[in-house]
């Protein structure tokens, strides 16, 4: 799984499925998202947040189900491209 932090780095040449959500969790509903774009054999990538849009849209901090590094190895057994 290749991890860009920096939009200016990002260059998709193959079709791909993009998921976008915060996947604080990655519960089941984000694990059959990717499975589903998976299984049309499309390159599977997810674009999600540091900081809980609720941090910053609300000024309100917001308690997490997950680290930023759990989401990343959660969604890195995901088999995310």
């Amino acid at each position: 799984m290749e991890i860009i932090r920096d939009t200016d780095n990002i260059k998709l040449i193959e079709p791909s499925a993009i998921a976008l959500g915060f996947f604080d969790g990655v519960h089941l509903g984000h694990r059959q998202v990717i499975k589903s774009a998976k299984s049309y054999g499309l390159k599977t990538v997810v674009v999600s947040f540091e900081q809980h849009p609720g941090d910053v849209l609300k000024d309100k901090t917001v308690l997490l189900l997950m680290t930023n590094e759990q989401k990343e190895l959660a969604l890195n057994d995901l088999y995310v491209d």
